[in-house]
Parts: C-alpha cells; structure tokens; sequence
C-alpha cells in the first residue's frame, strides 16, 4: 500500500514538483540543504547489499517495499533548468509539466493494490459471480478499484506483461484461486480466499470507481439545481424578449448486445459502456488485430465473434454459420449487434433516447373547409416546449397559433402546435435556425402545395 502510494503520488508530480522546484532555488547557496540532498540521493540509491543488510539488522520493511518506494521517489526528479525559467518569468509555474511516467515497480503496486481492493470487498466480487474470465475480472473489477487519482491501470507495463501471469501471481499469493481452460487456454478466478491476511488486513482506500459516482452526483445535483429557462412559462417569456433558446446537442450513441460480451472481455472493453459510431466499429478491428484473425481482404470467425455476430440472428434451416466473411460486412454484422441510443441535450436538460430518435413532423392540413393550416407534432423529444414554440411560430410568422392534444393511446400526453396559414417550408426553416434541429430530424409533408392561394 506505501508502494502504491508513492506511485499515485508520481502519477501528480507535476504539482510536487512546483513547490520542489522552489525549494530548489532556495537551496542554491545553502551548503547544509546540499548536504540533505546528497543524503537523499544516497538514501534512494540504496543497493540490495545495503537492503540485505539492513533486513538482517530486524527491519520490517521488505526488499520489495524498499525498491518499490526508492523507484516512486527517484521518479520525482527535479528539473532544476525549469525552474530557474519559470523564476525569471515571475510565475512561479515550471514550465515543463510532462506527466509522470510510472515505473514498472509502481504499475505492480498500483495492480496489486487493486486487486487486494477488488478481492477484500464482498460486494465487489462476489461468490455467486465466480467463475469468472480474467479479462472480465481485470476489466470490471481491478482497474474500477485503483485508487482515486491514479492513472488506467496497464498489465503490458508492469512486470508481469500477461494476464495470464497476473492470475498466476495472484494464486501464488493464496490471494484466490485460479484455472486455466485446457480448452480456450483462458485463466479464470474460480474462488476468492477471504481468509487470506492480506485480504483482512487490507486497509479500503477510495477507488477510481467511487470518486467517478461522487462527480456524477454532485453534477446531477447541480443539474436538479439549475434553474432550466427552456420550459413552459420562462421559455415563453424568454422567446416575447426576443431571446433565441439555448442550442441543441445530439448525442449519438450505441449499447453494445449481450452476446458481444466475450468479445468485449478479450480486449479488456468495458461491455456497459455506451459507444460512438467509430468507437464500436474500432472493438471489432481491435478484436480481430488481437486474435490475429486478418486474413487480407477477408476475416477469420473464431467461434466468439461468429456467435457474437449471429448468435440469435440465424435459426435452424438458415444456413450455417460462416467461417469467414470481407472486413466490410463484418462490420456492418458487429454494428448491427448495438443498440443505438441518442441523448437529446439542451442547457441544464438532458434525456437519453432508447433506439433511433424519431423525427419532427411538418405538414399542412384543412380545417373547417378551405381553412389552411400547418401542424407541427413531436417537438417534446428534441426538448422544445409547446407553448414557447407557439408563441415563436406566431411572432415569426405573424400569424394566429394554438396548442391542442394529439388524439390517440399512444399519443398520450404529447401535443401539436397549429399555426394558421400553409408555411411548411418556413416553418422547417424556423426549426433549423432558431431551435437548431438537424433537418434530417424534421419530416415535411406539403399536403397543399400548388393547390390554390397559399394562405
């Protein structure tokens, strides 16, 4: 645990290194702080000789600790060059702010940190989940339980490069127990020793995962406290004032398929996460680099990304599965296995889509005889309100506008804006500019176009 953390310390040097670096500038013409520097640097280039010996003498702290933590501290080194530059601009800000690189012994202290983190928590991991893939272990539980501040978490730079050999340290630490599949040769944790003193003695530290919850609420509370000046009664004022609405962002986004899962796991892929469009097409590409399945302009199927493509898709007298397919329709197969979501935002208001957004409707209509008029439908899913758009539609067209509910059970508590008059394409337009909907989400229908005065 000192080990790991000295390396998320590392991980933040940046800021150390600020006040090191005036310390520094300070210690220029004091011999005794020149005298404590070069005891430091003897301190932490202490040999194994010197290790050996002093664990011989009764010390309690291990070889591995002392190595650990005399690696964390020479990588904060002082870069004396800056901080005679930021010196003379007066800023008291180093000028080089080059992010830490963690060692390999800092990479194995933040791993094992987390692990004891994932392991000693019941309601991390628990029994009924076991057994359970490495790669989903590592992916779901050890990298979420690193300690809050410290950099994504990277078997290929610590020492033990494989996860394979990371399960392996595990089980030789009786940490838990861990089998190879003769089959696929995957390593799996099939049991967790509670009872393990490290695991008791383990001391809970705040993970990546909790202060990543902590944000998220206190920006959802922010949200709930925001005042949202884009419905109803405000909205309306706004827009009489002559105030445009705050603009519009889609967001789209896809949720990967439960039969993708496996896939996900081989690349250490979260499987819950939402993916944009060239995110999800780049697992795939990803999995197939990893698997070593190119076959040039086609690509192999092992049998989990066959059964990630098709599984389900194909029933009994379909024609079996294939073996190999062009890159350009194992992409579209992979891209067809997410679930599209769209998250409709604007100002302080967000709401998340499930499927494909549906667009606006525009269309003109006759009511009461020759009487035109133009019926805007389905505006609450792009976050405008009835009302403030009646009242933009009237003042921008200089024409008379109502508001009414849809008929129909599924239209429940959905309504239309009439505006008098035909002025579909204006109001298309009006949609565009003002509100800033897409006009491939707005749907016109001129029912009356070159039939007779337009009004």
């Amino acid at each position: 645990s000192t080990a790991a953390a000295a390396a998320v310390a590392g991980a933040s040097a940046p800021a150390t290194t600020e006040a090191a670096s005036a310390d520094a500038l300070d210690a220029d013409d004091d011999d005794d702080d020149v005298e404590e520097e070069e005891d430091v640097e003897e301190d932490v280039g202490m040999d194994d000789d010197e290790v050996d010996e002093d664990k011989e003498n009764g010390e309690e702290a291990s070889e591995k600790d002392v190595g650990d933590v005399n690696d964390a501290v020479a990588g904060l080194s002082i870069d004396a060059e800056g901080a005679d530059e930021g010196a003379d601009e007066g800023s008291g800000v180093v000028a080089d702010q080059t992010p830490h690189q963690l060692t390999v012994a800092e990479m194995d202290a933040l791993i094992e940190s987390a692990v004891l983190q994932a392991l000693s928590r019941d309601k991390t991991v628990t029994d009924k989940s076991l057994p359970m893939l490495g790669t989903a272990f590592w992916s779901r539980h050890v990298n979420p339980c690193r300690p809050a501040g410290a950099p994504t978490l990277d078997i290929k730079r610590s020492s033990h490069k494989k996860m394979s050999a990371l399960l392996k340290h595990v089980h030789k630490m009786g940490w838990a127990t861990c089998k190879e599949d003769k089959r696929t040769k995957e390593t799996a944790v099939t049991g967790i020793i509670r009872s393990h003193p490290d695991l008791r003695n383990h001391v809970p530290h705040e993970t990546a995962a909790d202060a990543d919850a902590v944000a998220a609420a206190a920006e959802e509370q922010e949200r709930a406290g925001r005042v949202d000046f884009y419905k109803g009664a405000a909205a309306a004022a706004g827009a009489a004032e002559g105030g445009k609405p705050q603009p519009l962002r889609l967001e789209e986004t896809y949720k990967p398929h439960v039969n993708l899962t496996r896939v996900l796991e081989a690349i250490a892929a979260p499987t819950d996460a939402l993916y944009t469009g060239p995110e999800a097409r780049e697992l795939v590409v990803k999995y197939v680099s990893v698997k070593g399945l190119d076959a040039g302009k086609s690509v192999t199927l092992d049998p989990q990304l066959c059964d990630a493509l098709f599984k389900g898709v194909l029933r009994k007298g379909d024609a079996a599965f294939p073996t190999h397919m062009s890159k350009s329709d194992v992409t579209k197969a992979w891209l067809n296995r997410f679930h599209p979501q769209t998250a409709v935002v604007r100002g302080g208001t967000r709401i998340v889509k499930k499927g494909a957004l549906q667009p606006m409707r525009v269309e003109s209509d006759r009511r009461g005889g020759d009487r035109r008029i133009t019926r805007v439908t389905g505006m609450e899913a792009y976050l405008i309100d009835p009302e403030e758009l009646a009242r933009t539609l009237g003042s921008k067209l200089a024409a008379a506008c109502a508001t009414g509910e849809l008929e129909g059970i599924k239209n429940v508590g959905k309504r239309e804006v009439v505006a008098q008059g035909n002025a579909v394409d204006k109001v298309a337009r009006i949609l565009a500019e003002w509100y800033d909907v897409p006009s491939r989400f707005v749907d016109t229908a001129d029912k009356l176009k070159g039939k007779g005065k337009n009004r």
